[in-house]
């Protein structure tokens, strides 16, 4: 069991992969990180090894009108990194001071029932 900032988890790790499980709502899968050691791919496409204007393009083209417009894009200068949120997959992607993507975190959506969406 993990704790950071009162939030304790239970974390799973693999190579480049890590799954984060919630204690606060029954060990249920919270969210999944991977890194440029996963071969994380993203609408048939390899991300890794692209930087924020390819992967800016890729979203927005599999996103519609409100969608794509609810894709936020934050630059931290004091940690010279940016991120890209996309609300509707519930994913942030960050980017290394050279703007390549490093990491993507997401959750699983939940319906109305509180019963995890999961990707068809």
């Amino acid at each position: 069991m993990h704790s950071e900032d009162g939030f304790e988890y239970t974390l799973i790790e693999y190579p480049g992969v890590y799954l984060f499980f919630d204690q606060e709502n029954d060990m249920r899968l919270s969210s999944a990180e991977v890194d440029a050691r996963s071969s994380c791919v993203l609408f048939g496409e390899p991300i890794f090894k692209k930087d924020i204007k390819d992967i800016l393009a890729l979203v927005r083209s599999h996103l519609s009108g409100q969608e794509a417009e609810a894709v936020t894009i934050r630059h931290d200068p004091e940690l010279d990194e940016a991120s890209i949120e996309v609300r509707s997959f519930r994913m942030s992607m960050y980017f290394d001071s050279a703007g390549m993507l490093t990491e993507v975190n997401w959750g699983p959506l939940f319906n109305s029932d509180d019963k995890v969406i999961w990707p068809t």
